[in-house]
């Protein structure tokens, strides 16, 4: 959503992959970037925050590039491998 609103790109790629015990994701975009990050994270302004919230929830972290001009790139990485914090709530659905 954040790159539809925000970044008028007219590229954007996701990958998704396992290495490991990891879960990786991969969004990256052409667009204009984060010119400013304290206008990135104001008040009412919750997109970076909940993502990274949310990787480190399941005890994964978040990484975020980002060129003003040139795009902007959001990683992510989240174990999955036994003794995870996810795996308990994968055993709960079970």
């Amino acid at each position: 959503m954040n790159i539809a609103r925000h970044a008028n790109a007219s590229q954007a790629i996701l990958s998704l992959w396992q290495e490991g015990d990891t879960l990786c994701m991969t969004v990256q975009d052409n667009g204009s970037g984060i010119t400013s990050w304290q206008e990135a994270n104001r008040p009412g302004s919750h997109g970076l925050t909940i993502m990274r919230e949310r990787a480190e929830a399941f005890g994964g972290n978040l990484k975020v590039d980002s060129v003003p001009g040139q795009g902007t790139k959001v990683e992510m990485s989240i174990p999955i491998g036994k003794g995870s914090q996810n795996e308990g709530q994968k055993e709960m659905r079970e």
